[in-house]
């Protein structure tokens, strides 16, 4: 195996134990409070449909990249897509950012599924 495949193999891995951290990140952002934790009986759960850029950007390093790379899996599991190629992922990643930076309030899965679409 390529070393770029094993490295790509192990994004994915890091990607999907990642998914949990930012679902905690976006949901304390958007958390509002409801009294003692210990009396909430029903899991939390996170739509990651609802997380702004602004829940992106506050990541930093290693935590945004994998929080993008989680949500590039999202957008091409909806589209039932399990090809892709690193080079074109890689310049979304930059114009999503952009486009984040631009619009914090933007929807962040929205933003990235319009940066995919950029050539």
């Amino acid at each position: 195996m390529e070393a770029r495949n094993l490295a790509h193999c192990f994004l994915t891995l890091r990607a999907v134990l990642a998914a949990g951290f930012f679902a905690c990140v976006c949901a304390t952002a958007q958390a509002q409070p409801t009294g003692p934790s210990i009396a909430q009986s029903e899991p939390e759960t996170v739509d990651v449909a609802a997380a702004l850029c602004r829940d992106v950007l506050v990541l930093s390093g290693e935590d945004r990249d994998l929080g993008i790379a989680f949500m590039h899996g999202h957008i091409f599991g909806e589209k039932g897509q399990s090809v892709i190629y690193p080079d074109q992922l890689a310049q979304s990643v930059g114009v999503f950012l952009e486009l984040c930076v631009e619009d914090p309030q933007a929807n962040a899965l929205a933003t990235l599924k319009k940066s995919i679409a950029q050539p």
